[in-house]
């Protein structure tokens, strides 16, 4: 597999988890990121979101636990809820003093690695926005609507406390066209679930249905920061 594909795998994992069954929902703006001080971007984060310009905004910040030796060690998200949505709202940001001065302080503990934009095409479980842990399993995909569909008979059984996203990459992917993103409460939650799921009939049956048609690229594994909503 070629470096430049990997380089990708972190920021196509780590996006905002939201609740739901089985339906179509936001729109994600991801930022991979080389962070030298953490806490000062959080704070850099905090100062940003008391200004007015923020508003129609929702913003996560993941560290990258387990992504190999990916460059990114952090990601940023922004969720929007429609495409004119995300226009609004980045159209507010982008011409503040909030924002200037934030670009500003992130550009001195921070280089920008890579950028993605998803789309989500389907999701099962709930409580996704409280959910500390999530697992990224970044592939490629030959038929979308087949997988989508194996998928969706195995999600639909899935533990009530894990939430499984499927999402479509518009923009970005380096190769990689869809990304399953697997949520729990802790890390600790989020490992068991995969344990019994690995060893399910319900995913031997899955993996005999999909086999053909994706390749896996990378499985990554992200810890929530704080999100931030206006």
């Amino acid at each position: 597999m070629k470096r430049r594909k990997l380089t990708i795998s972190t920021v196509v994992a780590a996006v905002a988890f939201w609740g739901g069954m089985a339906k179509a929902g936001p729109i994600e703006a991801v930022y991979g990121l080389q962070v030298r001080d953490a806490a000062a971007m959080v704070s850099a984060l905090d100062t940003l979101f008391q200004a007015d310009a923020m508003k129609g905004n929702q913003v996560t910040l993941w560290t990258a636990v387990f992504a190999g030796t990916r460059p990114a060690t952090h990601v940023v998200t922004a969720t929007f809820d429609s495409w004119q949505a995300m226009d609004e709202a980045n159209a507010r940001r982008l011409n503040s003093d909030a924002w200037r001065q934030f670009t500003k302080t992130a550009s001195g503990i921070s280089e920008r690695k890579a950028t993605l934009l998803l789309s989500q095409l389907a999701a099962w479980g709930e409580g996704g926005d409280k959910h500390t842990a999530g697992a990224a399993f970044n592939m490629t995909v030959s038929d979308p609507a087949r997988y989508a569909a194996a998928l969706g008979k195995m999600a639909k059984n899935s533990d009530a406390k894990v939430m499984t996203r499927l999402m479509a990459v518009r923009a970005g992917g380096e190769g990689v066209t869809h990304i399953i993103l697997v949520t729990a409460p802790t890390m600790a939650e989020l490992n068991t679930y995969l344990d019994g799921l690995y060893a399910s009939d319900a995913y031997k049956t899955f993996a005999g249905e999909v086999g053909d048609i994706r390749k896996l690229q990378t499985v990554n594994m992200y810890q929530r920061v704080k999100t931030w909503t206006r």
